[in-house]
């Protein structure tokens, strides 16, 4: 067997050894039968004689071995030297086997630290990947750790700014500072001059002012009668008031049924009612609620006055506004003529799918110019104006007794059986006529509403003012005369300002015409409203009608007013057409035409 290297290995070399050992054995053997046989072949050679030599020292001579000793020691020699070889040959494979031995244990040394550098290569190579792999993830998360660091002292700095906001506005609100005035604990109650206070849960119930009538009975001399299912209470020119047993909301005045603000009670088996169904019902008797604070304390108040009207010869007699058969619970209590009515030649012509032919002398009167009349912030009326021949208008969307002008409440009926002709059945009357005094009080209720913005909606939207405010008074005027004062009520002139942008001033109101109305049509209440088909339809059908929009939505800068696709005015068939055509709002075509 050869090693790695092609040198023999040690079972090799020991076999070369023994038979090389053998050959000179056999060698060795021949030769000394050689020689045997030669000296037995030999004749003795007889000695002859020698001169004498001279005597000299001489070493002592050895016996001289026979041949058969001779023989026996050169084979004895032979076996030595072939001991001899054999062992030198021996030592020779023992050391060429150790050599070999130690050349395989350098090689192997040689090739485990070849492996275990390799492995240590190994791990430094994946130590290095491993550091550059925890280098890079260190530097990735180190980012992102110091960005949720970041974030979390956003967060955190975001509810220190809270707690402090929220803490800084109850301490306002603790220093009643910037909220809305507090109501007062007694309201002072003046009647014929005679002052009393009242607490103001005894006076007031959920933002409405009651009277004791019993008091309003005596100061109008009203003498009561009837019994415990009705109330008649007659004044000295015979005009009567009704009303049912409390609770409930509705009476009759002189045979009209009205819609009391809210139901009128019973009080210690006294009758309370709305202060505003005397305000707005009774002629003859003054109401003024006043409402503020005191200069010199800061104090909220509430005064109500109420007395007798003052005229040249003593009091105004005491009667109702609404007479006998004034106001008729219906359309369906008109009389039509039964006949078709011829219209005037110059008058515009129509084709309708409904037959609505025995309208037409109310959707064009006579007189094309009987229902031009303007109400605005430059045409104002006073108080004391009551439009003539109010009945009650079709399809009211509540049993409030709303009412029109007969022309005008005519003619949008005519205009109703148009609609359900053509499948438009949906459309109610939500707002019609409006006296002056519900007027003020609507007006009021929205200057309130602007004013007290902030206590009412913030924690529902967040805001301070109302979109209407920002529209007219501008974020930069709020913001500085408001918002960084920590002030959140806006003045009472602001208010009434923004509440204009969108409401009538008692005595400006086209309502107060009685020849106004406000439709509505279920899920399109307001703005919505212009979203629909029925809209759609009227803007080009209702000038047939003797209708026009009062507040387009391209007359805002002339009107004054916001757009209202809800908000029809009745003007007459002859004009309402002159109106379409032309594109003109009603401020307008008056200017223009009729004055």
């Amino acid at each position: 067997m050869n090693n790695n290297n092609g040198m023999p290995g040690n079972a090799e070399l020991i076999a070369l050894a023994n038979r090389r050992r053998e050959q000179l054995k056999k060698a060795e053997e021949e030769r000394r039968r050689a020689a045997e046989q030669q000296a037995q072949s030999r004749p003795q050679a007889q000695p002859q004689a020698q001169p004498r030599p001279q005597p000299q020292p001489q070493p002592r001579p050895q016996p001289r071995p026979d041949n058969a000793e001779r023989a026996r020691r050169a084979a004895e020699g032979a076996r030595l030297r072939q001991a001899e070889e054999a062992k030198r040959l021996e030592a020779e494979a023992r050391a060429k086997a150790e050599a070999e031995k130690r050349k395989k244990a350098a090689e192997d040394r040689i090739a485990r630290d070849k492996a275990a550098a390799e492995k240590r290569k190994k791990r430094a190579e994946l130590a290095q990947k491993s550091a550059e792999k925890l280098d890079v993830f260190r530097k990735e998360y180190t980012g992102i750790f110091r960005d949720a660091i970041a974030y979390f002292a956003v967060f955190i700095c975001l509810i220190l700014i809270l707690c402090t906001a929220s803490a800084a506005f109850i301490l306002i609100r603790m220093l009643n500072y910037g909220e809305p005035e507090a109501l007062p604990d007694r309201i002072t109650l003046t009647v014929d001059g005679k002052s009393q206070r009242l607490d103001y849960g005894d006076i007031a119930r959920d933002g409405i002012y009651y009277i004791n009538f019993k008091t309003i009975a005596s100061l109008c001399r009203l003498s009561q009668s009837g019994d415990k299912a009705v109330t008649i209470y007659t004044a000295p020119c015979g005009e009567q008031i009704r009303f049912a047993t409390p609770p409930a909301r509705t009476v009759l005045i002189n045979g009209n049924t009205v819609t009391a603000e809210n139901d009128y009670i019973l009080v210690n088996d006294e009758l309370w009612v709305p202060l505003s169904l005397v305000s707005e019902h009774f002629l003859g008797i003054d109401v003024v609620v006043n409402e503020g604070k005191d200069k010199e304390t800061g104090t909220p108040f509430i005064k109500i006055n109420i007395s007798r009207t003052e005229e040249e010869d003593g009091y105004a007699e005491i009667s109702f506004r609404l007479k006998a058969n004034h106001v008729i619970n219906g359309i369906s209590n008109i009389t039509l003529p039964e006949e078709p009515v011829t219209l005037p030649d110059d008058a515009p012509q129509y084709e309708f799918t409904a037959d609505i032919s025995s309208y037409f002398k109310y959707m064009c009167p006579e007189d094309y110019d009987k229902h031009m009349m303007l109400i605005n912030p430059s045409h104002p009326v006073d108080e004391a104006y009551i439009p003539e021949d109010l009945v009650g208008v079709p399809n009211p969307r509540y049993d409030n007794g709303a009412s029109l002008c007969k022309d005008a409440s005519l003619s949008l009926e005519a205009l109703f059986l148009e609609m359900h002709a053509l499948g438009f059945r949906d459309m109610k009357v939500s707002i019609a006529y409006r006296s002056y005094e519900q007027q003020k009080h609507q007006f009021d209720v929205y200057v309130y509403n602007e004013r007290y913005y902030y206590s009412s909606n913030y924690e529902k939207n967040g805001k301070w003012f109302s979109d209407e405010a920002y529209a007219v008074l501008g974020k930069s005027y709020l913001e500085e005369k408001y918002i960084s004062k920590g002030k959140t009520s806006l003045s009472a002139d602001d208010a009434k300002r923004v509440a204009m942008s969108y409401s009538a001033y008692p005595g400006t109101g086209d309502h107060q015409t009685g020849l106004a109305l406000d439709l509505y049509l279920p899920g399109h209440s307001g703005i919505k409203f212009a979203e629909t088909d029925e809209y759609k339809w009227l803007v080009e059908n209702a000038h047939k009608f003797g209708f026009i929009f009062r507040y387009p939505e391209d007359k805002v800068n002339i009107t004054g007013y916001n757009f209202e696709p809800v908000h029809l005015r009745f003007v007459g068939q002859f004009h309402a057409s002159l109106i379409y055509e032309s594109g003109l709002s009603l401020e307008e075509y008056v200017a223009k035409y009729i004055d």
